[in-house]
């Protein structure tokens, strides 16, 4: 049941790195958003950086069954869901899979 959980953890933290990366890129393509895009970078940076931590803990949950990556997942799954990186869905599921991570046997 652990893999299970670190899967579902990938999942998120793929969803949540590219909703980071699409912060990033969005508002550069309009120039009168410059403004709000480098107040925002800090924000993209940390849903960036929280994907790809909720995606290593995945990995570890599902490949061994690591308590480290289940509290990897989880706590940075709290810090995309509020940085708003993963369109909350993604913060939902690395949650989920963090949970279900904890809760092997």
């Amino acid at each position: 049941m652990a893999n299970a959980g670190g899967w579902l953890a990938v999942l998120g933290g793929l969803i949540i790195l590219i909703s980071g990366l699409m912060l990033f890129a969005a508002p550069t393509s309009i120039p009168s958003l410059y403004t709000s895009y480098v107040a925002g970078s800090a924000g993209a940076g940390l849903a960036v950086i929280s994907g790809l931590l909720v995606l290593v803990g995945g990995w570890m949950a599902s490949k061994s069954g690591s308590s480290t990556g289940a509290v990897l997942v989880v706590l940075f799954s709290l810090i995309a869901f509020a940085v708003g990186g993963g369109w909350v869905i993604g913060s939902i599921l690395g949650l989920i899979g963090g949970i279900w991570g904890f809760m092997k046997k």
